[in-house]
C-alpha cells in the first residue's frame, strides 16, 4: 500500500463514520532501539557512505513518550482509526572509527519523530482488549551533526533542528485492559520504518533509512461516557 493510501484511508473514515462513538486518548512511556542503517552523507562536491549502529538511550532526558487519540465509531464496530505522535531517538555509536573521524555528533536525540494516521482492529474480552494496528504518515527527526575538519566534503559544519526526513510507516500490536470505567492500562509492541533525507548546513545532505523497535505501556482515557468499553 502506497504511504499516502493509509493516511487517506483513516481521512475517509474519520469523515464517513456516524458521530455515535468511543474517543480513547492514550499515553505512554517505553523504549526503542534501532537497527544499522546505510548512511549516505553528501557535500557540495563529494559524498560518504557509512553504516552506523544506533542507540535508543531510551531512559535518558529526552525520555521516549507516545500520544495517540483514536476514534472507534460505532457504525465500524471493532475497527478505528487515530493519529499518533511518537517521540522515540537514535544516537550513533561513535566508537565506531568510521564515524569519530568524520564526526564528532551524529544524532536525533531530541527526536526521531513520527506523526502518524492509524488505522485498528480489536478483539474486546469482557475487561481486555487486544488490538493490531498500521499507519502511515512524516519523520519529523531533530538533526543534530557536527561534521570534524577530517570530513572533506563537509567540514566543520553544525546542524541543528527540525526538519521533515521523509514518509514513514508503522505496525504495533497490543493489550489494554480496564481497571475502571472509562481508564484502561495498555502494553504494545511496535516496528516502524522512517526515512530520514535531511539538509546539511553549508550546502550538504545526509539519508539514512532507519528501522526501530518499540516497546511501551501507559494509560488510556475514553472522551465519552465508555459506553462500547
Amino acid at each position: 500500500m502506497r504511504i499516502g493510501a493509509l493516511a487517506a484511508f483513516a481521512a475517509l473514515l474519520v469523515t464517513g463514520a456516524a458521530q455515535a462513538g468511543e474517543w480513547e486518548l492514550q499515553v505512554g512511556l517505553g523504549m526503542n532501539e534501532s537497527a544499522h542503517s546505510k548512511m549516505v552523507v553528501n557535500g557540495p562536491s563529494d559524498s560518504r557512505t557509512y553504516y552506523p549502529g544506533w542507540k535508543g538511550l531510551s531512559f535518558e532526558a529526552p525520555l521516549y513518550y507516545q500520544l495517540s487519540v483514536i476514534y472507534w465509531p460505532d457504525s465500524l464496530q471493532d475497527w478505528g482509526v487515530g493519529v499518533e505522535f511518537n517521540h522515540a531517538k537514535a544516537y550513533a555509536d561513535l566508537t565506531d572509527p568510521a564515524l569519530s573521524s568524520d564526526f564528532s555528533h551524529l544524532e536525533f536525540s531530541d527526536g526521531l519523530n513520527l506523526l502518524t494516521a492509524n488505522v485498528f482492529r480489536k478483539w474486546d474480552f469482557d475487561k481486555a482488549r487486544v488490538y493490531v494496528g498500521a499507519g502511515a504518515g512524516i519523520a519529523i527527526p531533530h538533526v543534530e551533526v557536527k561534521t570534524t575538519s577530517a570530513f572533506t566534503p563537509l567540514p566543520n559544519t553544525t546542524t541543528w533542528g527540525y526538519q521533515v526526513g521523509g514518509p514513514a510507516v508503522q505496525f504495533l500490536a497490543g493489550v489494554s485492559y480496564e481497571v475502571m470505567p472509562n481508564w484502561r492500562v495498555f502494553g504494545e509492541g511496535k516496528i516502524s520504518y522512517a526515512i530520514n533525507d535531511v539538509t546539511l548546513t553549508g550546502g550538504g545532505s545526509l539519508q539514512t533509512n532507519i528501522v526501530s523497535t518499540h516497546l511501551r505501556a501507559g494509560i488510556s482515557i475514553s472522551l465519552d461516557d465508555g459506553t462500547g468499553w
